[in-house]
């Protein structure tokens, strides 16, 4: 990066580079960069069908294809559909620690609840109207194309079947209340969940108003709210998210969940992350003394223990069978839709050198696979 103005970073071409094209000319072909960040995601959509970016990838989503396609002619641009790498494009992710309800944190750490609103969702309708039918539905977790999928975890309670839902629900003894309206909780009040994000502009908002849809079908009464930047950040911090929902996750057990078991990742997700903590400085007896679950401790020993020291592949596949089961039996996120679900990219019609079929993902640093550095522009 040369430098930094205001809302803009640009980029100047590194004139002692590495690599080389095949007729010895030293890449990068292009001469400067400059990326804008665009806080807005209607802001950032209607700049990329203006046809301002030269190249757009980060913050598209599948709900933006037909305005895209539509527009394609005027803002001098082509749309391709990349291929996502992504477990699940929207998951909820059940707080273990949230503090402000005991009543609700309570609720929230029954595995049975969280079984309950995971099979009350009706993922293929989801696939359908939402990701057009192009992706798979299931489990947050591992997906089909990955050596660690585990059919068994993919399908967990991830069928749509609302009357077993409601067993669960009934099971755990939260009564209708008299006109079947909602559920109530043990102490008599109404049952509500809040689900929090961050805005981004994706598939999670519309996605969302179906989970609040299918949750309140089964009288869980739901409401949900996108936050920007420092209060979203500042809410689900100090403990007062009950659900979140958020991203993808990846296609190995050490990307999709590794977060989970660091201090600066997202134990907080699951329990706290003194237990992780005290995990490593006392062991296994330290953590369940200080209330730890089995699970939670079990988990920590597969991906930081036995996942980093495993030598052959077949052994990461037995730890990955593992953890996979363990991740889908306790649910501490369930997922929608995932797998190969196509992303779309725009490219502008003189940029060339990019790829028609591109892979994109967090831990493959989205678009650099497709080697940048070869890019071009031809006017």
């Amino acid at each position: 990066m040369k430098g930094l103005v205001a809302d803009y970073a640009y980029f100047e071409r590194n004139p002692y580079y590495w690599k080389s094209d095949t007729a010895g000319k030293q890449l990068p072909y292009i001469d400067r960069i400059e990326v804008k960040s665009i806080q807005n995601p209607e802001t950032f959509k209607m700049s990329v069908i203006g046809g301002e970016s030269d190249f757009a990838l980060q913050g598209l989503a599948m709900t933006d294809i037909p305005v895209l396609l539509k527009n394609q002619e005027k803002g001098n641009y082509e749309m391709r559909f990349w291929g996502g790498i992504s477990a699940t494009d929207v998951s909820y992710t059940f707080y273990q620690n949230y503090t402000e309800d005991e009543v609700i944190a309570e609720i929230l750490r029954d595995v049975r609840f969280r079984q309950a609103l995971s099979l009350a969702i009706n993922r293929d309708e989801i696939n359908k109207l939402i990701f057009f039918g192009k992706g798979i539905p299931g489990q947050a977790t591992v997906p089909p194309g990955s050596i660690y999928y585990v059919k068994e975890s993919w399908e967990a309670y991830a069928q749509y079947d609302p009357e077993e839902a409601n067993r669960l629900l009934d099971e755990m003894g939260l009564r209708w209340n008299k006109k079947h309206t909602y559920r109530l909780r043990p102490d008599g009040e109404v049952l509500f969940v809040k689900i929090d994000g961050g805005i981004g502009g994706g598939p999670e908002e519309p996605v969302t108003e179906l989970v609040k849809n299918y949750w309140e079908a089964v009288g869980v009464k739901t409401d949900f709210g996108f936050l920007a930047g420092k209060s979203f950040v500042e809410k689900f911090s100090a403990g007062r998210t009950m659900i979140l929902v958020g991203g993808g996750l990846d296609m190995g057990p050490d990307s999709s969940y590794g977060g989970g078991v660091k201090k600066t990742g997202t134990i907080s997700t699951w329990t706290r992350h003194e237990f992780g903590e005290i995990w490593r400085e006392e062991g296994r007896e330290g953590a369940l003394e200080a209330g730890a679950s089995e699970d939670l401790i079990r988990f920590m020993e597969l991906l930081e223990l036995e996942w980093p020291q495993a030598v052959t592949e077949e052994e990461k596949v037995e730890i990955a069978k593992e953890v996979n089961l363990l991740w889908t039996r306790v649910l501490w996120t369930i997922g929608t839709v995932g797998g190969p679900s196509p992303r779309p990219s725009v490219v502008k019609n003189y940029l060339r050198n990019v790829p028609d079929v591109g892979l994109v993902g967090f831990y493959v640093f989205e678009h650099n696979v497709t080697i940048p550095a070869q890019y071009f522009i031809s006017r």
